[in-house]
């Protein structure tokens, strides 16, 4: 008989055992003691996946949109027709410039003197994305935050906007000159490299990305996009 009292009080014990443990130790509710009710159970409910990085940004944050873009135009500095291998973006001087793209920093030029490959596009970085095969440049650059073998993801800083272009032209306003090239004959990276032989238009091919431009309009107005406001292509900038 003894035995089966311990027997019945062993199993009333581990019965009571998983009521102690979810709900508290019973004196607490005894004596009146906050009890935290049990969560209730998630019906039908799943976790928002973490919104996708965006494949392409603007090289420029939002507000700035390109001036003086690809294809023949008049020259500010010369009045004549001239082709314009890029896109410019005038900014003021700091502004911070980024990758449009995941790719890998290939070149970082100089703000030298004298004669040089690269010469009138001062401070400058060209990424290559080697999962498209294309390269984008950024130029007249005020100062450049990046070395040459390092990955960026899009959207990451390289640089700022500046004026420099090896003392080439006089009083260049401070821009961003942006180009996007395609690989040389036998796959060889573009860059450095004849002025329009490999480009291709910079705009399109980020707006074929989902890149939108939105010019910053002055407060109480509504902002314009590129498209509807095509005379903004033809502010007057500089080459190259």
């Amino acid at each position: 008989m003894a035995r089966n009292r311990t027997l019945l009080l062993l199993v009333v014990v581990l019965l009571l055992l998983p009521v102690t443990t979810a709900h508290g130790d019973p004196s607490e509710r005894a004596s009146g003691g906050d009890a935290m009710p049990d969560p209730a159970p998630a019906v039908g409910r799943r976790a928002e996946p973490a919104p996708a990085a965006p494949v392409a940004v603007s090289p420029l944050p939002e507000g700035f949109v390109p001036g003086s873009t690809y294809g023949v135009r008049v020259s500010p500095r010369t009045g004549r027709r001239t082709f314009h291998a890029g896109a410019d973006f005038l900014a003021p001087r700091g502004t911070s410039v980024v990758a449009v793209r995941a790719g890998v920093v290939e070149q970082v030029t100089r703000n030298t003197l004298g004669r040089t490959r690269f010469g009138g596009y001062g401070r400058s970085v060209v990424v290559y994305h080697p999962d498209v095969e294309r390269w984008s440049y950024y130029a007249h650059l005020d100062s450049v935050t990046v070395r040459p073998g390092q990955t960026l993801a899009a959207g990451e800083a390289l640089g700022t906007v500046g004026n420099s272009c090896n003392q080439r032209f006089r009083d260049m306003p401070t821009h961003l000159h942006f180009e996007v090239r395609s690989a040389a004959p036998g796959g060889r990276s573009p860059f450095p490299g004849a002025y329009r032989v490999h480009n291709e238009d910079p705009v399109a091919w980020l707006e074929s990305m989902g890149v939108t431009f939105v010019r910053a309009a002055p407060e109480g107005e509504a902002s314009v996009t590129r498209e509807r406001e095509p005379a903004l292509a033809r502010t007057a900038t500089t080459r190259p």
